[in-house]
């Protein structure tokens, strides 16, 4: 299995793993409030994982195509995009729902630290 693979496996599993146990620890905390994160919590976790697959076929047809030119910039572009992203979600759930606004926080979180990574896994 390609180093691409696992990780993408890797966290897809953790997605799959933190979205119940983020609902399950909100309710236990917040009470039936919380239940209002299911939605949010499944678009935040589908919207993460598709920017990072997007961002690792991106630096892999670089480092293929290209000779690696551009790896860099590229890598630090896609951290800010997906930084300005986070933020931009939490704006406009914050503008449109109004509720829970800390719950939204933490799953957005959550989900950003998942998909993010400490090294390229390009291959």
């Amino acid at each position: 299995m390609s180093t691409l693979a696992k990780h993408t496996f890797i966290a897809a599993l953790a997605l799959l793993i933190a979205g119940p146990l983020l609902l399950f620890g909100e309710t236990w905390i917040v009470g039936t409030a919380a239940l209002q994160q299911a939605l949010p919590i499944s678009v935040l976790a589908a919207v993460f994982f598709a920017t990072m697959l997007l961002e690792q076929y991106a630096l892999r047809y670089l480092r293929r195509a290209k000779g690696g030119k551009g790896v860099t910039g590229f890598y630090l572009l896609s951290k800010m995009l997906r930084l300005l992203l986070a933020i931009a979600m939490l704006l406009a759930y914050a503008f449109a729902i109004r509720t829970n606004i800390v719950l939204f926080a933490v799953n957005l979180f959550v989900c950003y630290i998942i998909t993010q990574k400490g090294k390229t896994t390009i291959q």
